[in-house]
């Protein structure tokens, strides 16, 4: 994933493209300094995290530009942010969560007397399988919990 940062950067530097080049130019300056701060290279779904956490801040700086009266600051955030959101891979779906776990509900014995018990292994075994980037892990509670609820 690092890899293809890096080739982007220099694509939209080649194409003159001062927006994403500053934008990546970041996102790699936040990577090298995680890079540094653990003492060895980041892995993908670490750099996937850096990134969602990017375009969320963005995210929310835009809606404070537009509490403040400063729509052109907020569009320009807002830009951003799609651009930091079209590097990432798509996040798994609804359906595809559950088809994770309904068979992990199914093979495993989860005590219906402690459902929050019930809940930590269940979130346990199915982070084991996915990988913590790919999900909205509220969404993956939500999920978790009605499946949990409906048995």
């Amino acid at each position: 994933f690092r890899k293809t940062l890096q080739d982007r950067l220099k694509a939209s530097m080649k194409a003159k493209d001062k927006l994403s080049s500053t934008i990546l130019r970041s996102v790699l300056a936040d990577v090298y300094a995680a890079d540094k701060k653990t003492g060895t290279l980041i892995d993908s779904s670490a750099i996937q995290s850096l990134l969602r956490k990017a375009a969320a801040r963005r995210e929310e700086s835009a809606k404070q530009f537009e509490t403040a009266a400063r729509p052109e600051l907020a569009e320009n955030e807002l830009k951003e942010a799609q651009l930091l959101k079209s590097l990432l891979p798509p996040q798994l779906s609804e359906a595809e969560i559950e088809a994770v776990l309904k068979p992990i509900i199914s093979s495993s014995r989860l005590s219906t007397a402690d459902p929050k018990r019930s809940l930590g292994v269940l979130l346990k075994a199915f982070y084991q399988e996915v990988d913590r980037s790919r999900v909205e892990g509220e969404l993956v509670k939500r999920r978790a919990e009605a499946l949990l609820n409906s048995t």
